[in-house]
């Protein structure tokens, strides 16, 4: 199975502190306080899906995955059975599903065509 941490190594810890939505653009951001206490956004392009669970006031992730569609695991579709649909429709092949594994709080799933990484 191919998986790439969207954010690189040495990610571990930081916090997602806050989320944007445009749907008009369907782009989605996540802003992210680095264990160095740096921001960043990430900007999930094209974003038609999203679902997320367990925000909190502690949102610690342990690493933000992206999957392409033929690689996701069986425990994100069990969790997000919505997924199962986008995995069986051609329309989405060119889209990934980048999964936030929380340390603590948030967690959850956004299928995606493309992302950048801005400085907060």
């Amino acid at each position: 199975m191919m998986r790439k941490n969207l954010l690189g190594e040495g990610f571990h810890d930081s916090e997602i502190y806050g989320i944007k939505v445009n749907n008009e653009l369907k782009k989605l951001e996540l802003f992210i306080r680095l264990a160095d206490e740096n921001s960043i956004v990430l900007s999930l392009i094209d974003a038609q899906y999203y679902e997320f669970d367990c925000f909190s006031l502690q949102n610690s992730v342990y690493e933000i995955l992206s999957f392409c569609k033929d690689e996701i695991p069986d425990f994100i579709f069990n969790d997000h059975p919505a997924l199962v649909g986008f995995k069986n429709l051609d329309y989405y092949n060119d889209y990934k599903v980048a999964y936030i594994n929380p340390s603590v709080g948030l967690t959850g799933v956004i299928l995606f065509k493309d992302f950048e990484v801005l400085q907060d």
